[in-house]
């Protein structure tokens, strides 16, 4: 038995966007309004019910309470910094969903900003998974995986009440290089391993109002990369005789 499908709970999307400055675009909250009119309108994605805006952030927000793991949980699109931003913590949507999400809201952005242009994303997902072997997530990641346990156990007396590790490759789909940084961490439950997959990647054409599906794709590779090459090495480590 391995580990089960990750229980996602963050998806963050950043674009870096150029010519909102451009004559007719503006940064004026008529503007702004509008495009989070547009996407508000959106019977599947909408319902947003607080927007606020000043000359250099615009932001749509939607809270839903408290998140059962700790922590708010919460839905935002953001334009700060000729950025903009869709976060989902703690989310309620699957991946899948959440994909669809970001056609929606590239969608009404060009609708109102047609002259714009996303030249670069970042994707983060982060997700839950359970070990099967191990019934404690730092004894997994400590003893299992890093094999430092006992080195821990003897310098500070006991496990610390988080055990990690990170590293950085670069994957290389079709023609654009992605950058991706994955981290690991024990969870705050004690029993399951906290994920987080953050890829960087340059559009192989700028996404525009014609054409914005590449973000999807680019979101999709991110996906793909921790459920194909991060679970896989954490099942390495989880083996029957271990625990």
């Amino acid at each position: 038995m391995q580990i089960a499908s990750p229980n996602f709970i963050h998806f963050r999307i950043r674009w870096q966007i150029l010519g909102p400055d451009s004559p007719g675009q503006g940064l004026e909250r008529a503007m702004f309004q509008r495009f989070f009119d547009e996407l508000n309108s959106n019977p599947e994605f909408g319902e947003y019910d607080d927007f606020s805006y000043r000359p250099d952030r615009c932001q749509l927000a939607k809270s839903r309470g408290t998140a059962q793991q700790g922590g708010q949980a919460f839905s935002k699109v953001v334009y700060s910094q000729d950025a903009l931003s869709v976060v989902e913590e703690f989310t309620e949507l699957s991946a899948d969903e959440f994909s669809q999400k970001i056609k929606v809201v590239l969608s009404c952005w060009f609708k109102c900003f047609s002259q714009t242009c996303a030249i670069a994303q970042t994707s983060c997902l982060r997700a839950l998974v359970t070990p099967v072997h191990f019934q404690n997530s730092r004894d997994f990641l400590a003893n299992g995986v890093l094999k430092i346990g006992p080195a821990l156990k003897e310098k500070l007396d006991d496990l610390p009440h988080s055990v990690g590790f990170n590293f950085a490759c670069q994957r290389k789909p079709g023609n654009t290089p992605m950058n991706l940084e994955a981290k690991a961490s024990s969870w705050r439950d004690g029993r399951a391993v906290w994920i987080e997959v953050t890829g960087v990647a340059p559009m192989d054409q700028p996404l525009n109002a014609v054409k914005h599906d590449q973000a999807q794709v680019v979101f999709g590779r991110c996906k793909e990369f921790l459920e194909s090459e991060v679970i896989p090495l954490l099942n390495v480590y989880d083996r029957e005789g271990t625990d």
